[in-house]
């Protein structure tokens, strides 16, 4: 065995580091693994309490070429990436505005699993702007429910609720369809702009049909480590990158700072 983790790193070649940690320590052992070379790293959500942190372990992974990702995501769901590629074809349109909806007490805990989905329906684009309310004190650095508006900057709107209520997940509204997911299953639905929506019943026949998306256990965890793999394999970015992670928290605390 070994006496610490810096010991480990000094004596073992690691292809992958998977330090699942709380997030105060995250941050030095995901840099001090970058430094060492190891492979790949895959740490855990939330990657950092602050940007600085967040920003110093993504320069330590990219300068040196290492795939990061961040947290057993719902973003490493195909699922959500198959919806996503028809997107991109334009067969559903444009996407027009974003509704989610996470009854959490936590924006940044486990309220990253949301944006970071979010954040993949709006093309990963930059913020352009915030406005966000904290469920608690707006004076307080401690995690908490958060609601507000972003406003990306390829002109997608997207709303967030953190009140828990009988609509769980995220909406994607595009001009010809709207998918939802409440993340152990989903519905995607098409038409035309005014008119009827009819439910595409087979899109998900694939996974097994419109349910049971985290079974059996494992199956959302599968996802992550698979795109950990192939980013090894082909140089892309993880689904769920520690970029990615570093851009959800910067929402998190600009919905924060809006209301303070």
């Amino acid at each position: 065995g070994y006496a610490d983790y810096q010991q480990m790193l000094a004596v073992e070649q690691i292809d992958i580091a998977a330090p699942i940690l709380p997030v105060q320590p995250n941050p030095q052992v995901v840099i001090d693994c970058a430094e060492r070379g190891v492979g790949a790293i895959y740490c855990e959500k939330p990657m950092a309490v602050t940007l600085a942190e967040s920003d110093a372990m993504v320069e330590a992974c990219q300068s040196r070429r290492i795939p990061l990702a961040a947290g057993d995501a719902y973003r490493n769901m195909p699922q959500h990436w198959k919806v996503k590629a028809l997107i991109d074809t334009v067969d559903l349109g444009e996407v027009q505005n974003i509704n989610l909806y996470q009854g959490t007490g936590e924006i940044s805990g486990g309220g990253c699993q949301g944006l970071s989905v979010l954040r993949l329906f709006a093309d990963d684009a930059d913020v352009e702007w915030v406005t966000g309310w904290c469920a608690g004190d707006p004076s307080s650095d401690d995690d908490q429910g958060m609601g507000g508006i972003v406003r990306f900057a390829n002109g997608i709107d997207a709303t967030i609720s953190h009140k828990r209520s009988a609509l769980e997940g995220i909406e994607v509204v595009c001009a010809k369809g709207v998918y939802h997911t409440h993340w152990g299953g989903g519905h995607l639905w098409r038409g035309d702009p005014g008119g009827t929506l009819t439910e595409d019943a087979d899109f998900f026949e694939e996974y097994g049909g419109t349910q049971g998306w985290m079974e059996p256990s494992g199956t959302r965890q599968r996802g992550g480590i698979e795109s950990m793999v192939e980013a090894l394999a082909t140089g892309v970015e993880p689904r769920c990158s520690g970029d990615n992670m570093r851009k959800v928290l910067e929402i998190a605390v600009g919905l924060r700072e809006s209301h303070r």
